[in-house]
């Protein structure tokens, strides 16, 4: 092992978009207490709920609007729209009208969250935090307002208060193996790995699909040197989602602390077959081809990594 150098270990995994944004967003289905024509209002929002549902969201656009102009008061409706924008990666949009639901019923927590989610994919983390916190001031019983906090507490690098709101996200129930999983990637950063192989492996109990959740814990088997219990989990991953680079990338670094450097090599391979420009499968390569005394391959695999990241 002291002979390869793993260069960016936790970044592998981050690939496997360790802090995923989960977009869990409340839809309001009915109109409420409306001001004008009620109900052109009602028959407008009802064909907008239908149309989004079926994911034909111009469409829905056009019928919110005009609901709007029959009721322009009905906070609902805006926030129907503003969560139509966000479908459609609108996210200004989709601010403005949570804004404006938020402006006509200031006790709307799933509005809060949800413009928290359109500024968390702005990447305007405090504002998200913020418009998190207010909608578990409203409404401390929703799992999700505490999940979607502590995944940008995550993101920004504070985990004791990630691991904090996906706890109480799994105590209040309503998400099931992300929590868990989320939690576990979160340990990790803290080297608790223990912890994190429980999480990941309640997340697998609850979805045995979960490739992420795999690759992950093989992760923490290969920092703990458990390999053989890294490549299994690293071979299910694979099984469930063959394109995953980050595992044959991982697989291949357990592969060559294990002195198995053309099994490496195969991983790497495949690796940059399935990303080309993956400078980390490019590096590790290159390292297995010189502990093989191939050094021609491995300069060529060092100056394609250098191309892509400088670096390395």
């Amino acid at each position: 092992m002291t002979n390869i150098r793993i260069k960016d270990t936790f970044p592998v995994t981050r690939s496997i978009k360790l802090l995923n944004i989960l977009i869990i967003i409340v839809f309001s289905s009915g109109c409420g207490s409306v001001s004008g024509n009620r109900h052109a209002a009602q028959t407008y929002l009802d064909q907008g709920n239908t149309y989004y549902e079926r994911g034909l969201f111009d469409e829905a656009l056009v019928q919110y609007t005009k609901a709007l102009e029959a009721a322009p008061g009905a906070a609902e409706t805006y926030y129907n729209r503003g969560l139509t924008y966000h479908a459609k990666g609108l996210y200004d949009e989709a601010i403005s009208d949570y804004t404006k639901a938020i402006e006509r019923n200031s006790t709307y927590s799933s509005a809060y969250n949800n413009r928290g989610l359109a500024y968390t994919a702005k990447g305007l983390s405090d504002m998200a935090i913020a418009d998190y916190s207010k909608a578990i001031e409203l409404d401390s019983s929703v799992g999700v307002f505490f999940f979607n906090r502590g995944l940008v507490y995550a993101q920004k690098g504070l985990v004791d208060q990630a691991i904090t709101d996906f706890t109480k996200a799994i105590e209040l129930g309503g998400e099931t193996a992300r929590p868990y999983f989320h939690r576990a990637n979160a340990f990790f950063l803290k080297g608790n790995y223990d912890k994190a192989i429980s999480d990941y492996s309640t997340a697998l109990g609850i979805d045995r699909r979960y490739a992420s959740a795999y690759g992950n814990r093989g992760l923490a088997y290969s920092v703990r040197g458990e390999y053989d219990l890294a490549i299994s989990d690293y071979d299910a991953a694979l099984q469930i989602s063959p394109g995953f680079t980050a595992a044959y990338c991982n697989r291949g670094m357990v592969y060559a602390a294990k002195g198995l450097y053309d099994k490496a090599i195969a991983d790497y391979t495949k690796a940059i077959e399935v990303q080309p420009r993956y400078a980390l499968a490019y590096f590790n390569r290159a390292v297995a081809y010189t502990a093989k005394g191939q050094h021609d391959q491995a300069i060529a695999d060092y100056t394609k990594a250098l191309e892509i990241n400088s670096k390395y």
